[in-house]
């Protein structure tokens, strides 16, 4: 790796040295909506997609502290960031990104300028991958699906329920997490974090575990905006308990449980339903233009 500065928001560089020094250098990738970034590709490849480990856990630690959630948001500040330290250190010359449907066939693809046709690509992704709504719910039922084969990256399906769900509202997330809590084992402690103290750990560089700490801090700042609930078959009571979240087996008790807490003259529409919420991006009536 080679050490390239900090960007303007603080991120340290480290690139993978055969990228920096190349003469020219030509991104292949796909675009997607991304929690951070507002969407994959384009000069994401670069920064952090070359780095070393401690810009990859700087780069999330620093989207959680500006905006936990920017899923959609092609504009976020970590997308400004990113695009401004790869134009000015480790410029791109051509860019070729895939748009893909969620069966897997490809739905466009753009090339060109790394902003300009990257952009491009954003309003396919926004076609494929969007889906309009009327406004936000008391109660969301989302998944993580294709992304749930633990709890680490059912993670998605929060931010996805997160643009659906109103403030107060109830989210109810079905986990698939057939592998449990493989990847990172002090996640649900750091669930059950303030998020606030995680934050510190963070700047401090004290967490035990970084990847997990930043997790932590977004599920503690959606607890303290909806209630959760998690339904899965896969996760334990004690996971739960670490949480700091309810676990049911089925989705049923916890919606029953939702829609007692809302007045009967509220009820008749209060729910929508997020499938394949690892992929979705919904669009408020604001974000549909």
């Amino acid at each position: 790796m080679l050490y390239l500065g900090t960007s303007k928001i603080g991120i340290p560089a480290w690139v993978n040295r055969a990228v920096a020094e190349a003469d020219a250098r030509i991104a292949i990738g796909m675009i997607t909506p991304h929690v951070d970034a507002g969407f994959t590709g384009g000069a994401k490849i670069i920064l952090p997609g070359v780095c070393g480990i401690k810009t990859v856990d700087a780069f999330h630690a620093r989207a959680v502290d500006i905006d936990p959630n920017s899923l959609g948001r092609i504009e976020s500040p970590l997308r400004r960031d990113l695009e401004e330290f790869v134009g000015e250190k480790v410029p791109l010359l051509f860019i070729v990104n895939l748009i893909v449907t969620p069966e897997g066939n490809v739905y466009r693809c753009v090339a060109g300028h790394p902003v300009q046709a990257h952009r491009a690509g954003v309003a396919y992704a926004r076609e494929v991958y969007g889906v309009a709504a009327a406004r936000r719910y008391p109660i969301v039922i989302g998944n993580a699906y294709p992304y749930d084969q633990d709890l680490w990256q059912s993670a998605k399906g929060l931010s996805s329920g997160d643009i659906l769900t109103a403030d107060g509202g109830t989210l109810i997330l079905v986990v698939a997490a057939e592998e449990g809590n493989s990847s990172y084992p002090l996640l649900p402690q750091c669930i059950g974090e303030d998020p606030d103290l995680l934050k510190q750990q963070l700047a401090s560089g004290t967490a035990e575990d970084p990847k997990a700490a930043i997790s932590g801090v977004f599920f503690g700042l959606m607890k303290r905006r909806v209630d959760l609930s998690l339904v899965s078959s896969g996760l334990t009571q004690l996971d739960a308990a670490k949480m700091g979240i309810p676990l049911y087996s089925t989705v049923e008790p916890a919606l029953e449980l939702a829609l007692s807490r809302l007045p009967p003259s509220e009820r008749k529409g209060a729910v929508a339903v997020l499938a394949h919420g690892g992929t979705t991006l919904p669009l408020l009536p604001g974000d549909q233009a």
